[in-house]
């Protein structure tokens, strides 16, 4: 008897995980662009602020300052290359301009000076 218990079991248990595994969509080559990145992960010191750069495969990334103890987030959108001050008071980095505008003037072949 438990046998036959045992062997329902394993029988209701490995259909349902087969049923699972049919759920899943798969991916096409459309959706690699939608994938973004966390690139440059920076802390302070006391743990107080985190910075890192959530970027696309193709485009225009953004900076995320956040506070994990009130999970305040700020974006800077094309923010990059953040750095805190000593005291934990300043975050300074760089705006980098649109990612079509730069990529128009070089098919346009204008010079680096130009960009």
């Amino acid at each position: 008897m438990k046998v036959v218990v045992l062997i329902i079991a394993l029988f209701i248990g490995l259909n349902i995980s087969v049923n699972a595994q049919e759920e899943k969509i798969p991916l096409s080559h459309e959706v690699y662009d939608q994938w973004k990145s966390i690139d440059k992960v920076n802390i302070t010191n006391s743990g107080e602020w985190v910075s890192y750069e959530l970027n696309p495969q193709v485009g225009d990334g953004k900076l995320i300052i956040t506070n994990p103890l009130t999970q305040q987030d700020t974006s800077f959108e094309r923010g990059a290359k953040c750095s805190f001050s000593g005291d934990n008071a300043f975050a300074v980095f760089l705006i980098y301009p649109q990612y079509d505008s730069i990529r128009k003037l070089k098919l346009d072949k204008k010079k680096k000076k130009d960009l």
